[in-house]
């Protein structure tokens, strides 16, 4: 491990959040803890719809490849129909996915070594997690509509195959 003084110059944003937090009396860091881990549920959140997320898009995209070069049977009468509605639903999750990743797991929302008191630590704080929380919410909808329409599309696809 490098010597402080080189961690100093490679993280000083780092260091100087740490000595903040290293000088809040034991309630105020009790209180850091606290607001910390509202932010780790908002991230263990997206993380799982982040997940589940990813898996769909892999099926979708199997099941488009299936379908594109499908030439026979039962879905070949309304091949665009479902493209077009696995196109769709990928807009969907991929939105849901950017939102996560660029609204969420973004980095610039960790920094908050600038503030100079608790007072104002806590507020910016607040902020940062009423911002997620915003962002989460966007994020559970869009993920929930995505989901919904791969399930449907699922048992569409399903009926279809099954002979009468």
């Amino acid at each position: 491990m490098p010597p402080a003084e080189e961690l100093e110059r490679l993280f000083p944003a780092e260091e100087a959040h740490y000595e903040f937090l290293k000088g809040l009396e034991n309630k105020e860091q009790w209180a850091v803890k606290y607001l910390y881990d509202r932010l780790n549920i908002i991230d263990s959140k997206t993380g799982a719809l982040l997940r589940v997320n990813s898996t769909i898009i892999g099926f979708l995209g199997a099941i488009a490849v299936f379908l594109a070069r499908s030439e026979t049977g039962p879905f070949a009468n309304h091949k665009a129909v479902f493209l077009y509605w696995i196109v769709a639903n990928l807009v969907i999750l991929v939105a849901s996915d950017l939102i996560s990743l660029f609204g969420i797991f973004w980095l610039r929302f960790d920094r908050i070594a600038d503030a100079a008191d608790f007072y104002r630590y806590r507020m910016k704080f607040y902020r940062v997690t009423k911002s997620r929380e915003r962002w989460i919410r966007t994020v559970i909808v869009l993920s929930s509509i995505g989901e919904f329409a791969f399930a449907a599309l699922f048992v569409v696809l399903a009926l279809m195959e099954i002979p009468c």
